[in-house]
């Protein structure tokens, strides 16, 4: 299944709707109007209709809100701070009710944005600063089955730091769009995503200088996660994570571990998931997967921090990672890959490279299929310029071309190069490049989603 997803970098609005201001030096007993300005972000939600906008003036504002109408899909309601000041929100914002847009605000101190249901609906969140959030920045949760939850809510083009209290992104539902968003300098140890439902597409995001209070020994260790999903036997909103996209993501020193997904409560709402072209520089890539068909095709992972690479198991309650698939990966200078085996079936590995923490051969087994190359290589051998951090593969490189054909997964890599039937492992297909220094985000074609198109 393919559904395209469409971003729209402005805000729509109806030609006929009214336009409002809020101010800190404004009343809620007048008329919103410029001159005489609101002065809450909850006066201006009692009043709106769809086709409405409603421009929010530099300054603080506590104080919390709900949606009380609806806006509809060619007339959104439109909150905007100004790109030359910043207007910053305090409360919680509560939507009840679908089409709205927010954009050029921070948020901090709090939690940003909660939704229950499915009513919540196309709501579009971009250019905004979340900092300090507590618990969550998003909290979408579900009413009754995982997916009745928020539906196609777009989270684009913002940042993220210092979270403390909870997951900073908690999301249920079906089709959300998580992109081009920066997830950095978060000492709190708490994690990034709880993604759980269905057709979610997490793509273009950067990830850089998350610190993780872990000390123990992994797998057991307290940990913080990019990606968390499980089926909680206490939390009965955590049930089912199905397909989803993680793709052409970019992890700088990350102390986080890269993923958990367990399912020992008897859940079978997982799976699949489709992780590829991401790129992982100096981090924790550590992966607890005891959930079904995780596909990892086309990745470049350089210089792992953690004692567990990838790390597939199984589950005394629903058997684990069976049907895993790991696939044309490059793992560069990582200290293991970790497979366990009691009951996990149908899972093939094949197309990889790997080097050791020292450049030397790899010492690595599955169960199916030929692993791939585990010689060893010098990275500098292989990738345009190693030290300077750009990971698109040289001239002469040996590994051009000997990937597996996954033609039926990945058609094009990071920058959204063509791959063909004989592709080269990692996130970038190789190509005689003329430029040095390409645009990072390109288009994609995503597995379980559409097309987003370029930033």
């Amino acid at each position: 299944m393919r559904t395209t997803f469409t971003v729209l970098l402005i805000s729509a609005q109806s030609l006929f709707g009214a336009t409002y201001y809020i101010a800190t030096t404004g009343s809620d007993a007048a008329d919103g109007s410029s001159g005489t300005p609101w002065l809450t972000i909850s006066k201006a939600m009692t009043t709106v209709v769809a086709g409405d906008t409603v421009n929010v003036a530099a300054g603080t504002y506590s104080g919390s809100a709900t949606t009380s109408t609806d806006g509809t899909g060619a007339s959104p309601i439109t909150f905007s701070g100004t790109a030359t000041t910043n207007a910053i929100l305090t409360g919680i914002l509560t939507a009840t009710k679908s089409n709205y847009r927010f954009n050029n605000f921070t948020f901090k101190d709090n939690r940003a944005f909660s939704a229950s249901g499915p009513n919540p609906t196309n709501w579009t969140i971009s250019n905004c600063y979340f900092t300090n959030t507590t618990p969550q920045s998003f909290n979408l949760t579900r009413s009754g089955s995982v997916t009745n939850g928020p539906k196609d809510w777009k989270i684009i083009f913002n940042r993220f730091d210092n979270w403390a209290g909870g997951t900073t992104l908690t999301l249920t539902g079906e089709r959300h769009l998580i992109r081009s968003n920066r997830f950095e300098r978060c000492e709190q140890s708490w994690d990034v995503m709880g993604i759980y439902g269905d057709g979610h597409i997490i793509a273009d995001n950067y990830f850089a200088n998350l610190v993780s209070g872990a000390s123990a020994t992994p797998p057991n260790a307290r940990h913080a996660d990019i990606i968390q999903f499980f089926d909680g036997a206490t939390n009965p909103w955590e049930y089912g994570s199905r397909s989803n996209t993680f793709a052409r993501n970019y992890v700088t020193n990350s102390g986080y571990q890269f993923g958990n997904a367990t399912a020992d409560n008897g859940s079978t709402n997982f799976g699949p998931w489709w992780i590829y072209n991401n790129v992982f520089v100096d981090s924790r890539t550590q992966w607890n997967g005891e959930t079904p068909y995780m596909n990892f095709y086309h990745n470049t992972i350089v210089s792992s921090t953690t004692t567990y690479g990838l790390r597939f198991s199984d589950s005394t309650v629903t058997g684990g990672a069976d049907n895993g698939r790991v696939i044309n990966n490059i793992f560069a200078r990582i200290f293991s890959f970790s497979y366990v085996s009691n009951s996990v079936t149908n899972f093939t590995a094949n197309g990889n490279w790997f080097s050791s923490a020292a450049d030397g051969a790899f010492n690595a087994s599955v169960v199916d299929g030929a692993f791939g190359n585990t010689n060893g290589f010098n990275p500098s051998d292989i990738f345009i310029d190693f030290a300077a951090g750009d990971f698109r593969i040289k001239s002469g490189a040996s590994m051009i071309g000997k990937g597996t054909n996954a033609l039926d997964l990945v058609t094009d890599d990071y920058h959204g190069t063509a791959r063909g039937a004989a592709p080269t492992p990692g996130a970038y297909e190789f190509v005689e490049y003329v430029i040095t220094t390409p645009a990072r985000l390109g288009p994609g074609k995503f597995i379980g989603g559409g097309s987003t198109g370029r930033r």
